[in-house]
């Protein structure tokens, strides 16, 4: 942003979100794209108009001259809405209805830099949400093994993402610099491979119990794919519990800790270095 006009408005420091705090710089824009903030009201619309003055306008491509930006929270309401032409266009629309959209609109794919995991608490002495007491099972990599392949990442894609996912083995996204298809190979699915790590661990069929806390507003169809991974991963004898909770509350809790098993979503997006670069 601007200095000046950082310095001007005390919006030099960056804003404090898990104090709830707000700078100048959370509602009021500074920039020089092609469009302009005409209002906003949070959670209700959002309006951009053209920026007649923008820099590149020249280079500009399409007709839009407006934007009317609206959440719509309940996924029905929001296909409906496109297919009834109240709107354009909808970002990530649900996985169960683009075969229909695809009948009345276009639809433009592709995968993000965002990777979704399972995040396991590997420092605390012992979990908070287990009935595992005196030591933590996510300490031990044959834990850990078992649990990434218990995992049936293939049947995740096909039945509960329609076939609209990537799976991956590294955080990093084809589109990244630094991302090789040898680290993006998962290990293989094996469930028995899964129940003999656990027994070297110590473990029983069903002695190895824990909570995965799981986000049901967040990412796409993500309490969905949580209830997936439970299941997967009771097949091979552990007992995870889910607890499943809207954004609001869920990142506050794991941001501070107070989880044993968790889903997260990490991204990176490509950096372009440019020395001497011409415009």
């Amino acid at each position: 942003m601007s200095k000046a006009w950082s310095e001007q408005n005390n919006a030099l420091l960056p804003q404090d979100f898990s104090a709830n705090q707000e700078t100048y710089s959370a509602r009021n824009t500074n920039g020089t794209g092609p469009y302009k903030l005409d209002s906003r009201e949070v959670d209700i619309r959002t309006v951009y108009s053209e920026n007649e003055e923008w820099w590149n306008k020249e280079q500009k491509i399409g007709n839009v001259t407006k934007i009317d930006y609206t959440p719509i929270k309940q996924n029905a309401t929001r296909t409906a809405a496109l297919l009834s032409g109240e709107i354009d266009f909808v970002l990530d629309p649900p996985a169960q209805d683009l075969q229909r959209i695809a009948q009345q609109a276009k639809i433009v794919e592709g995968n993000e830099y965002r990777t979704i995991y399972i995040g396991l608490d590997q420092h605390s002495p012992e979990l908070k949400y287990s009935t595992v007491k005196g030591k933590n099972p996510f300490a031990d990599p044959r834990v850990r093994e078992a649990l990434y392949v218990a995992i049936d990442i293939e049947a995740i894609k096909k039945a509960v993402m329609r076939g609209s996912s990537s799976p991956t083995g590294t955080m990093i996204a084809p589109q990244v610099h630094g991302w090789t298809e040898a680290l993006s190979k998962r290990v293989p699915y094996d469930v028995e491979r899964a129940k003999t790590l656990l027994s070297e661990a110590g473990y029983e069929p069903n002695e190895l119990s824990f909570t995965l806390d799981c986000p049901n507003n967040r990412y796409i169809n993500d309490e969905a794919i949580c209830q997936a991974v439970l299941g997967m991963w009771a097949r091979a004898g552990v007992k995870a519990t889910l607890n499943a909770m809207p954004r609001a509350t869920y990142f506050p809790k794991v941001q501070s800790y107070d989880t044993s098993a968790y889903m997260f979503g990490w991204g990176y997006p490509p950096l372009t270095l440019c020395i001497h670069c011409k415009a």
